[in-house]
């Protein structure tokens, strides 16, 4: 194969598609370089308009002075298979991809221990540690490893921002961390289906140890989501004005200092779990399973077994019973009646 080495420009260190259709099959890009003092991107690769498929390709070991630290992509098209993008780096946004308009396709890849430095004290912002995504229409990420990566503000693993349609499957995403929000992912305004995942061993300083939804939508079916961690509130997920549904999912094992071990809701979110189960996660406040201050639903769901040293260990708040759940304590909690619409409630 071919080996793309040691270049170094201010779009596309290595490599640099505008308006075309490229290809790169077996090939290696590592030691590239995006800088410059004017908006350096693409440490080894940027596509601006183009259509860029990359099969079987490493990139490993490039930098970007600003967004994407191995690929930078603007309205484009990027189809990436059977590819891995580890040990890059990313000033602003992206330590391993960034891409804003256009559609990404992502499968049977490995993207891990890329980072991204900056943070908002500065101009450089620090989203993704392994993916940035913005104002986009499609994301489809398929068979693949998001692990390892470390962003210096929010979305360890991955920033979604104005993302119209983002669906993940039969995909991990394991021991990232943030420095703020979204240790395995960060999702702002942007619709995200999960479905057969695992989110695990994934750290936010702050909170949302492996999701922070931020006015977003969140579909998780099929998936686990466990041994998070948040330094704040929410060390599974932090649900912020969002919405979400978890379907036959797991939350286990997750731990936030603040509130919500397992989860916590603002006042403005709303959270359904179906056929679910949050089991063993714990806090240091209130609500070792959830904490709630704006709408649950839970419909044949069992929430038991969590911790709080402030109490509430369960459930803090109120929850909207769909019918044949299970509470293991019901302290700190309203809305769940032992006996009534097949609930037990402990």
């Amino acid at each position: 194969g071919v080996t793309i080495r040691n270049g170094s420009a201010t779009t596309g260190g290595g490599l640099l598609n505008t308006a075309g259709n490229v290809m790169l099959q077996d090939v290696v890009l590592t030691g590239n370089t995006a800088t410059g003092v004017s908006n350096p991107v693409g440490g080894a690769i940027a596509n601006d308009r183009g259509i860029l498929v990359l099969d079987r390709v490493t990139l490993s070991g490039n930098a970007s002075g600003a967004d994407g630290g191995a690929l930078y992509s603007v309205n484009g098209s990027v189809t990436i298979n059977e590819t891995v993008i580890s040990r890059n780096s990313a000033v602003r946004n992206g330590g391993g991809i960034a891409a804003q308009g256009g559609g990404i396709s992502i499968t049977d890849s490995t993207i891990s221990g890329n980072s991204v430095t900056g943070n908002e004290t500065s101009i450089e912002i620090g989203d993704g540690g392994g993916i940035a995504l913005s104002s986009m229409a499609r994301v489809e990420i398929t068979g693949s490893t998001l692990s390892g990566n470390s962003a210096a503000d929010d979305g360890g693993g991955l920033f979604l921002s104005f993302v119209s349609a983002t669906t993940i499957e039969s995909s991990i995403i394991d021991s990232n961390t943030a420095v703020g929000f979204g240790g395995g992912f960060h999702n702002v305004s942007s619709g995200l289906s999960l479905t057969e995942s695992s989110i695990s061993n994934n750290t936010a300083t702050i909170s949302g140890g492996g999701i922070n939804n931020e006015q977003g939508t969140v579909s998780v079916t099929g998936s686990t989501i466990h041994t998070n961690s948040a330094g704040v509130d929410g060390g599974g997920i932090d649900n912020f004005g969002g919405v979400v549904n978890l379907i036959d999912s797991t939350l286990s094992g997750n731990a936030a200092t603040g509130n919500g071990g397992g989860v916590v809701n603002y006042s403005s979110g709303s959270i359904e779990f179906v056929s679910s189960t949050v089991a063993n996660n714990s806090a240091v406040g209130f609500g070792g399973g959830v904490w709630n201050e704006g709408f649950v639903r839970l419909g044949n769901t069992i929430i038991a077994t969590n911790t709080a040293v402030s109490g509430s260990p369960d459930i803090a708040g109120s929850a909207l019973s769909l019918g044949t759940n299970i509470l293991g304590i019901n302290a700190g909690s309203a809305g769940l009646v032992n006996g009534a619409s097949g609930d037990f409630v402990g």
